[in-house]
């Protein structure tokens, strides 16, 4: 007589816990006309729109232009490290000095002035309140 064994499937449940900032991504790859370009995030002071362009300025006073949308790079850079305070303009949090009030206007520590619009004033300054001790 054949004995039928019977299988149960084994599952293990492994915990999901999320990944730590250190481990986040630190590097963003720009594809160029001859070459493709590999960016520290932390080197990016701010992006700015320029039609279907986007200008990447970073430290040092180096720009690099891509055929990619500020709204593409909006959507795949950490809102952890970058804050959108204008249409046409991304900004690395790191990057910030100061907020000119009565201009509307953030001031980045190279002291490039960027302007903050009405429509994005309000998530500006809830950042910044967190900031505030």
């Amino acid at each position: 007589m054949e004995t039928e064994t019977q299988v149960r499937p084994f599952r293990k449940i492994l915990p999901i816990t999320p990944l730590k900032k250190e481990f986040l991504n630190k590097k963003m790859a720009i594809s160029l006309r001859s070459q493709i370009e590999i960016i520290d995030l932390d080197k990016i002071l701010y992006l700015k729109s320029d039609s279907n362009y986007t200008e990447i300025h970073l430290k040092g006073g180096k720009k690099i232009v891509s055929s990619i949308t500020l709204k593409r790079y909006a959507n795949k850079l950490s809102t952890d490290r970058f804050i959108r305070v204008h249409q046409s303009y991304l900004i690395n949090k790191s990057s910030l000095s100061s907020y000119l009030t009565n201009q509307n206007k953030v001031v980045l520590y190279n002291s490039q002035e960027i302007p903050v619009s009405n429509s994005k004033k309000e998530g500006l300054l809830n950042y910044l309140k967190t900031l505030m001790v």
